[in-house]
């Protein structure tokens, strides 16, 4: 049974990693316009890996490194850098809040996952959370509206590729240190970047774009690690409606940064996923008594 304290704690750093994720996004399509999204996402991938593997170092899980070489390590890295190539390519062509709301699909996914995978109970409660999140991504992702070509395309196959990225994490992969699945994870972007490098010009790199570049590593690297300990800490249907918390992130980030601002209908989509988060939250939180005294326990 998963106890309040390690489900709060999968609550908090999902949304610090969304937070993170957001500002990610924002100054990719920044850098993106400038460089070219193989060059971003080659160069963000190697400092992000770099800050990972120099941390995990100083920890001293040098030689845990070689669970990296495992299968399903390698095969969650495999996916999680795919779906970040896709979703930057979606990007490229789709509003901040928009692809971001799109990708909140797969909180859906996984939170099934968890049902009928690992025995996971979602509850009323929870179910309408999600129900209500997914209205609010219907809103802001207008279905009927004009579609966006290969865009939304690139967006639907990071959704498959993210979805299954959750299940390994939760799976077979749950036995590795989550620095450990997260550096892996992270040098697997530049990787997988470099055969698009052969249909762009490589760019100078000047000093602005430096500093957003290293930015960009931090951001990536902090939210791999808080991402992989979240999905850790508590059953997905428990965090999956704080995954909405993307949403209001990308929304300011994309008015702050890059001058998108929401009408109304985003902004009541927007509502609604917030909504969706306090519904789970009483949930999410409570816990009986003994449960909470044995939390305490363990912190102390």
């Amino acid at each position: 049974m998963i106890r309040a304290g390690a489900q709060t704690r999968g609550i908090v750093t999902v949304c610090l990693a969304m937070a993170l994720f957001a500002a990610n996004d924002a100054t990719i399509k920044i850098l993106a316009e400038r460089l070219g999204p193989a060059q971003v996402m080659l160069l963000r991938g190697c400092i992000g890996g770099a800050i990972l593997l120099a941390l995990g170092l100083v920890l001293g899980i040098g030689r845990q490194l070689w669970m990296a070489l495992r299968p399903a390590v390698l095969l969650r890295a495999l996916c999680d850098a795919m779906a970040s190539v896709m979703f930057v390519m979606a990007l490229v062509g789709m509003p901040v809040a928009t692809i971001t709301a799109l990708i909140q699909l797969v909180p859906i996914l996984t939170s099934v996952a968890g049902v009928l995978m690992f025995g996971d109970v979602m509850t009323r409660r929870q179910s309408l959370a999600l129900a209500i999140g997914l209205l609010g991504v219907v809103m802001i992702t207008r279905p009927s509206a004009e579609g966006v070509g290969i865009h939304l395309l690139f967006g639907i196959a990071a959704i498959v590729l993210l979805t299954t990225r959750d299940v390994i994490t939760r799976g077979s992969a749950q036995r590795v240190p989550s620095l450990v699945v997260a550096t892996c994870a992270t040098l697997a972007i530049p990787v997988i970047s470099i055969p698009q490098l052969s249909g762009e010009t490589w760019r100078a790199v000047d000093l602005e774009s430096a500093v957003l570049i290293g930015m960009l590593g931090g951001l990536v690297a902090a939210g791999n690690l808080l991402m992989i300990v979240a999905v850790r800490s508590a059953p997905l249907p428990a965090i999956a409606p704080y995954r909405y918390s993307a949403i209001p992130f990308a929304l300011i980030a994309g008015a702050v940064l890059l001058g998108e601002f929401p009408d109304a209908l985003m902004l009541a989509g927007t509502c609604a996923i917030a909504l969706s988060g306090v519904l789970a939250l009483p949930r999410a939180v409570a816990a009986p008594a003994a449960e909470k005294t044995e939390a305490g326990q363990e912190s102390s």
